[in-house]
């Protein structure tokens, strides 16, 4: 499906081109809509294989929240709830993650939400119990 929408943005960028060439249009138009058709063509292929869904191998974003992880070696994959909305992560084996996931998902099985953390530029999730004091307004009135 997704080819599909890329010989589409193509076939409709060189359409148009030649559109433009049998209508003789003038050329200071053609040098304002070729550039605008193919910066298009290329900027909305891109959002569309960012938004497609497939798991991204990105660090997670920041205090995301943990909704389920799974264990399938040589992989974990990861979903969590960011600031983007929902997307999979993929992360590779180590005992750690893999220990930092069982306890995730103990943690979302109880019914507790679950704050997942990555240090740093490395993608090792780290994951706790939420804690809402840290979203809660602070009262004036107690200082």
């Amino acid at each position: 499906m997704e080819y599909l929408v890329a010989i589409s943005f193509v076939l409709m960028s060189l359409v148009t081109v030649y559109s433009l060439i049998k209508l003789n249009t003038r050329l200071w138009i053609m040098l304002i809509v070729v550039p605008y058709l193919v910066f298009t063509t290329g900027f909305g292929f891109m959002v569309y294989n960012t938004l497609k869904g497939y798991a991204t191998t990105e660090p997670i974003p920041a205090e995301s929240e943990f909704l389920f992880g799974a264990v399938a070696q040589p992989k974990i994959y990861v979903l969590v709830n960011g600031d983007q909305g929902l997307r999979l992560h993929v992360m590779p084996y180590s005992e750690f993650t893999r220990g930092e996931v069982d306890r995730g998902n103990q943690l979302v099985e109880e019914g507790k939400k679950v704050q997942i953390e990555t240090t740093g530029t490395s993608n090792v999730p780290r994951v706790h119990e939420f804690d809402h004091k840290k979203l809660m307004p602070k009262n004036p009135n107690n200082n």
